[in-house]
Order: C-alpha cells, then sequence, then structure tokens
C-alpha cells in the first residue's frame, strides 16, 4: 500500500462500501507487525479523533500517522524504522507498528 510501510491489501471493505459486492473487497496483508491494538468502534471516541480520513464518499481506510505519540511510548531499539499506521473497518479501529 503506498505510503504506509508494511501494509500491502487484503480482504477489506473501503468504510462507505454496501459490503455486499465483490468488487468492493479490498485487501490488506501486514508485513512482520510489533504492536498493535483493535478497538471497537462502540469505545472510540470519534470526538478526539483529528485524523483527515479523507473526504466522502472515498474515505481512506489507512492512514499513516508516522512518529507519533502512542509509537514513541515504546521501547526504540527496533523500532526506528517503523511508523504507526491506523486502520478504519466497518466496526473498529486498528492501530499499528
Amino acid at each position: 500500500m503506498a505510503g504506509v510501510p508494511g501494509l500491502a491489501r487484503s480482504n477489506s471493505f473501503q468504510p462507505d462500501a454496501h459490503c455486499s459486492i465483490e468488487s468492493d473487497m479490498r485487501h490488506l496483508r501486514i508485513h512482520r507487525p510489533q504492536v498493535s491494538i483493535f478497538t471497537p468502534e462502540e469505545v472510540y471516541n470519534f470526538s478526539f479523533d483529528t485524523i483527515d480520513w479523507g473526504p466522502p464518499p472515498r474515505q481512506a481506510a489507512v492512514v499513516n500517522l508516522g512518529k507519533s505519540d502512542w509509537l514513541n511510548r515504546f521501547a526504540q531499539t527496533h523500532l526506528v524504522r517503523c511508523s504507526h499506521s491506523r486502520l478504519m473497518f466497518y466496526d473498529q479501529i486498528i492501530d499499528l507498528i
């Protein structure tokens, strides 16, 4: 996936997709993840979300947050070349390093 190190396409739908058409299916492959957190949309605080997911109807489902505060909270010994990515799916947010 361009601009997002360690990510390639796998099975997912764009946030605005109807989830019923095979042509809407997208793919994501994660290479050597170091840290991950899955947050259900019921507990994700969207009022504090400052991420520009893009204009509707073609919102991006993946953003690269680079060297975020979250990434910097972990031991940096082998995370020097890593970046923080956030993925938005239908009912959950996934943060990956």
